[in-house]
C-alpha cells in the first residue's frame, strides 16, 4: 500500500504545471539576451509577465508563456507577410491587397495561423 501512495505522489508531480517567477524570468531574459542580442527583448517585458495570471507566489505558467511565444513569432510572421502586399508603403492594406493576400493563403492552406488567437496575445 505504501508503495502506490509514493506512485501516486510522483504523478501528481510530474503532472504538475512547471512555474516561473519574475526573478527568474529576468534570469531567461539576460540568458537570451547574451544568446540573441535585444531581438527577444519585446517578449521579456515586465508588462508581459504581467499578462499572464499568476499565483500566490507570483509565478506564471511556463507553458502559457511558451505558448505566448509562439503565438507571437506567429503574429509576426503574419504581419510580415500582410506587409509584402502594401504595394504603396502606408502601412495599409486596401481591399484589393488584402483579397491578393487571403487569395494566396487559402489556396495554399496556410490560414490555420489565423486561428486560435488567445486572449494573452492580443497586443
Amino acid at each position: 500500500e505504501r508503495k502506490v501512495g509514493l506512485e501516486e505522489e510522483k504523478e501528481e508531480e510530474e503532472e504538475e504545471e512547471k512555474r516561473i517567477n519574475y526573478d527568474d524570468f529576468t534570469q531567461v531574459r539576460a540568458r537570451c539576451r547574451e544568446l540573441y542580442g535585444s531581438l527577444c527583448d519585446p517578449l521579456f517585458r515586465a508588462s508581459t509577465f504581467m499578462r499572464f495570471p499568476q499565483d500566490a507566489h507570483g509565478a506564471i505558467s511556463v507553458d502559457a508563456f511558451y505558448q505566448y511565444v509562439l503565438k507571437r513569432n506567429q503574429q509576426d510572421r503574419v504581419a510580415i507577410s500582410l506587409a509584402q502586399y502594401d504595394s504603396d508603403n502606408d502601412g495599409f492594406l486596401t481591399v484589393e491587397e488584402l483579397e491578393a493576400w487571403v487569395g494566396k493563403h487559402v489556396t495554399s492552406g496556410r490560414v490555420q495561423h489565423l486561428l486560435g488567437i488567445d486572449k494573452y496575445f492580443v497586443t
